[in-house]
This record gives C-alpha cells, sequence and structure tokens, in this order.
C-alpha cells in the first residue's frame, strides 16, 4: 500500500465520509481511524444495506479489503489534508 495514500487516509479523523461496499451497502459516518489495513473505523453512523432502510449504529469498523468507494463531502478541503505527508524518497 502506498503510505502517502495511507497518511492522507489516517488525517481523515473526524471527518464525515461516505464509504460504499463491495456488497452495495453504504455507510455514513465519522471517521474515528484508520489502520495500516485501511481498515476504517467511524462512529455516528448510518448504514443503508442494499434495499432496505437505513439503520444508525453508534460505530461500525469496515475491514479495508470490504470498501469499493470512500466519496468525500464536497466541502472537504483535500489540499489542506495534503500538507505535510511525507514525500517518499526515491532509491537507485
Amino acid at each position: 500500500m502506498d503510505m502517502m495514500l495511507m497518511h492522507f487516509l489516517m488525517r481523515l479523523r473526524n471527518k464525515f465520509v461516505t464509504i460504499e461496499l463491495k456488497n452495495g451497502t453504504v455507510v455514513m459516518g465519522y471517521v474515528s481511524s484508520v489502520d495500516l489495513a485501511m481498515n476504517f473505523h467511524l462512529n455516528r453512523v448510518s448504514m443503508t444495506l442494499k434495499s432496505e432502510k437505513p439503520a444508525s449504529v453508534d460505530a461500525v469498523s469496515i475491514r479495508g479489503n470490504n470498501i469499493r468507494y470512500i466519496i468525500f463531502p464536497n466541502n472537504l478541503n483535500l489540499d489542506a489534508l495534503m500538507i505535510d505527508i511525507p514525500q517518499q524518497t526515491r532509491r537507485t
């Protein structure tokens, strides 16, 4: 996994995101943490299973390999999140 991507995702703490899973479930909530395996831990969650009504839960963990898309809100300042992300150095 590209470390720049991981550093970016880890900086999403307390940000609202929508995550679509490979099985069609849509999960919306606030990121509490993201680990190196790209597992997301969300709180204040609304979860909509395919063809069902939304359900509210306090917290949920999503295994990284089940994620199809991560959707950021339009008002999220992506440039600010990318500041101070360490750049990879090339080895020759």
